[in-house]
């Protein structure tokens, strides 16, 4: 399976413009499938390429690599450059010539010359692959093209690496799976095959219920021959350097420093086996990939490693390096670590494990002593992640409720009652225990009473009267004030009300408490509710980056999830899915989040079956019903929503209308008023050919704000066939970052147009939509597999010519090419636009051609 269209686009671009290229990648990144797949493309265009790989064993061979291409007709040791030169060059002369270089570090230096002379002589473009910059071939290169481009090939995403694992065993693969997977590997495509085949060769990948997953521990010692190939390059004392920081952990640099040594770090790090990342401002390091780290820690005793331990045991003490001094990386300009790279990998490894030893401690205090305040702090971590049942049960009935702070034990029973009423799903013992406490405790009643009410809005949904009841509240201290607005504004935002949520939430900036972090979320969501859904998108963002700072593993998934739902509703189909991608790889959510990692696999779902990701579609929306959750308050947390779009995207209106319609009345009846508003907006926003044909419920098109009404407008005025306002429309919701909404308005505006004679506006809305396909992203105006379906209605010459065009060739060059004329050309375009559902040439480039 190819995973580097983007990287083959982006390299063709720079080939046809006449610029060299270097492209920079790890051992297993896929260089050299990249530029079989370029050499493919480029020779479906009429270029000639000729083919040089570099071998070690070969490097000291005059020619070697020339001889080997079959370069050179008479091997002698005699032949002169100037002589193979001659050949090559007489060769290529007025052709379209590309010399592709597979591991380029290891090209002869005859070889090497040879090629650099044909360049000059010719002007033939290079194209490189080398492991490093620094002195593999992307610095040979530069040395002799003037113009020649770097193309680093970062970690696959997420996505690609759920995509390589589901073709790979042929079936739903639990995201968990993928996660561990994703994170070990550090997105390198060739260690996340091996680790998948080796990890299900030896029994520790196994299907149960029909999903592949694991059933334990991944790593397998089938697994150390990848390693052991990545660690081949290194010398005894950077072999041990590696070693000993891969058993030490995320270190920062000047304890790093003191282990192995400052050079050794630079070394290693400009091999590509050590990652510099910046936790609380400190430069620190970490072994990558990490699945080195598993290696290292696997080996058998032997003492060797035992030497190594007491080392690192000395440096820090008999405990070792504490986990809890490592932090991650900061804030940085929005979007700025978006697109996956090798510290990613590391970052959600780091909150995954930090999260682990977090965990440990609090048990082991609470242990020591068990009475509530040691409990609710051990409640605190347990909850955040997925857990026996019986571990919080054996914490309540284990914990010491006699004297102690009177606050730390009205919170165990407020963590008690959540337990029975989420994990036992006993919410009548909730209700009865939330009573009690009230009883015994009547300082905090209205704590009690407060979060009685949200365990209500959770369970069984949000009424009017919460409303009312959470308003009457007073607190007698700030907490108790704070808890009262969490959840009264989650009310007014899950009902519909979300610009009197964002009155009420003025002025709470404060993240430096729990609740005050909940605040921050729920003042994003009221962003959103409002309509501000490029504000709510960049204060995610933010929010994002610090949650990764302070470790806060909740709030880092609940402002991710907003950040993903925001992108959909902004059009930004690939940003969402990278935070979806995010959001899984965090691994299953605790207690009370369920939702969250439904909706989440369901907009995933949704996401992979607009780009064609058919089998993975159809696994993950198959894990979002076995959740066990079929709605939830917030905007997408509906398990339904993947077959919904699936119908949608198959032209099945009709069916898409009925299952729409039925999860609306399921979320109306829950008081969810806001989640069943926006799933109509998100089933209106995702590229389908069909949209929904009913203006829907009146009480949803009334909600307060901005972020509904327009959306109602639009399907209106689609089906008066309004061309006026669906421009007018269209317009604000170009200027709102509504792009996929603004495209549906002018694209149907000028239908509408067309069919009512109108050419003039006709013409207008055309211009409107050439626009606003100019300023955006390729990638989100069209899956980026391709449509698949829609590709196949295309006819062969149709396909031909749409590949060609996709490629960068002009109607001459593609005439010329087919023997056909450019007029012949342009009307093989127009059918092909209309087939794909496109209006523009540059729309070609998002569909995968291979």
């Amino acid at each position: 399976m190819f995973v580097r269209a983007d990287d083959l686009a982006a390299a063709l671009r720079f080939i046809t413009s006449g610029s060299c290229v270097s492209i920079v990648g790890p051992d297993g990144s896929g260089r050299s499938v990249l530029l079989r797949e370029i050499a493919g493309s480029l020779e479906q265009r009429g270029y000639t390429t000729i083919r040089i790989v570099g071998v070690e064993a070969l490097r000291r061979v005059p020619l070697g690599a020339l001889d080997l291409a079959g370069e050179v007709s008479k091997p002698s040791p005699m032949l002169a450059v100037g002589q193979v030169v001659a050949a090559i060059a007489e060769r290529v002369v007025d052709r379209r010539c590309v010399i592709l270089v597979d591991d380029a570090e290891f090209v002869d230096e005859e070889s090497w010359g040879a090629v650099a002379a044909v360049h000059a002589r010719t002007g033939a473009v290079i194209v490189t692959t080398s492991s490093s910059a620094v002195d593999g071939g992307a610095k040979r290169l530069h040395a002799i093209a003037s113009q020649a481009a770097e193309l680093r090939l970062r970690p696959i995403s997420f996505e690609a690496v759920s995509d390589l694992i589901h073709e790979q065993l042929g079936g739903p693969v639990d995201t968990g799976l993928v996660g561990r997977v994703y994170t070990r590997s550090a997105g390198i495509p060739s260690l996340a095959v091996a680790m998948t085949t080796a990890a299900q060769a030896y029994g520790h990948i196994v299907r149960t219920d029909d999903i592949w997953t694991t059933n334990g521990e991944l790593w397998h010692d089938a697994m150390s021959g990848a390693v052991e190939h990545l660690l081949a390059p290194l010398d005894a004392t950077e072999l041990e350097a590696v070693e000993t920081l891969a058993l030490a952990g995320v270190l920062d640099i000047d304890t790093a420093s003191e282990l192995v040594g400052r050079e050794l770090i630079e070394t290693l790090e400009a091999s590509g086996l050590l990652l510099s990342i910046e936790p609380f401002g400190r430069l620190s390091v970490a072994v990558t990939p990490p699945l080195i780290a598993d290696y290292f820690q696997n080996r058998p005793t032997s003492s060797r490693r035992s030497r190594i331990l007491n080392r690192i045991q000395n440096q820090f003490g008999a405990d070792g390096p504490d986990p809890s001094a490592a932090g991650l990386v900061p804030p940085a300009g929005l979007d700025s670590s978006l697109e996956p790279d090798a510290a990613e990998m590391s970052v959600i490894r780091l909150i995954r494990d930090r999260h682990a030893a977090q965990l440990s401690a609090r048990r082991r205090a609470w242990e020591r002593d068990p009475h509530a305040a040691a409990a609710i702090e051990y409640l605190f971590v347990l909850f955040d992640q997925r857990h026996d049942p019986g571990t919080a049960l054996r914490v309540f009935e284990r914990t010491d409720t006699t004297g102690g702070d009177a606050r730390a034990l009205a919170m165990f029973r407020i963590f008690q009652a959540r337990w029975y009423a989420l994990a036992a799903g006993d919410g009548a013992e909730a209700r009865r225990l939330l009573a009690a406490a009230a009883r015994e405790q009547p300082r905090y009643r209205t704590m009690f009473d407060v979060w009685s009410t949200q365990l209500e809005i959770g369970i069984d949904g949000t009424r009017p009267e919460h409303v009312q009841r959470l308003t009457a509240l007073t607190g007698r201290d700030a907490t108790t004030e704070s808890s009262i607005l969490a959840v009264l504004v989650t009310a007014l935002i899950l009902r519909g009300h979300a610009p009197a949520a964002m009155e009420k939430l003025a002025g709470s900036d404060d993240t430096s408490t729990k609740l005050g972090r909940v605040l921050a979320l729920l003042r994003g969501w009221a962003m959103f509710g409002s309509g501000a859904v490029r504000d709510a998108y960049e204060w995610a963002v933010v929010h994002i980056e610090q949650s990764r700072v302070e470790l806060d593993l909740e709030n880092l998934r609940g402002h991710t999830y907003l950040a993903a739902v925001s992108g959909i509703v902004l059009g930004r189909f690939r940003t969402a899915e990278l935070h979806l991608g995010r959001f899984l790889a965090l691994g299953e959510p605790g207690l009370g989040q369920e939702g969250t990692r439904m909706g989440a696999l369901a907009l995933a779902a949704v996401l992979a079956a607009r780009a064609g990701r058919h089998g993975t579609a159809e696994s993950l929306a198959s894990q979002a019903l076995t959740t066990g959750v079929r709605i939830g308050p917030w905007p997408g947390m509906v398990a339904a929503l993947p077959e919904i779009v699936s119908a949608l995207l198959a032209g099945e209106s009709r069916r898409a209308e009925e299952l729409l319609h039925e999860q609306i009345v399921l979320l109306r009846a829950r008081g969810y008023l806001l989640a069943a508003a926006t799933l109509r907006i998100i089933t209106t926003g995702l590229g389908a050919s069909t949209i929904p044909r009913t203006t829907g419920d009146p009480e949803l098109g009334a909600l307060d704000g901005t972020l509904v009404r327009p959306v109602f407008d639009l399907q209106k005025a689609i089906l008066d066939e309004n061309a006026a306002d669906l421009r007018r429309l269209g317009a604000w919701f170009e200027g709102e970052g509504r792009v996929e909404h603004a495209l549906i308005a002018f694209t149907h505006g000028r239908d509408a147009a067309a069919r009512h004679g109108d050419q003039a506006a006709a013409d207008a809305l055309s211009s409107d939509l050439a626009n606003l396909h100019a300023r955006r992203d390729p990638l989100d105006l069209l899956p980026r597999a391709g449509r698949g379906d829609a590709q196949k209605r295309l006819s062969t010459r149709e396909l031909e010519v749409a590949r060609l065009a996709a490629h960068g060739q002009s109607n001459q060059e593609i005439a010329e090419l087919l023997h056909i004329s450019p007029r012949t050309v342009e009307s093989h375009l127009l059918k092909a636009f209309r087939k794909l559902q496109i209006s523009a040439r540059a729309e070609l480039a998002a569909f995968s051609w291979a």
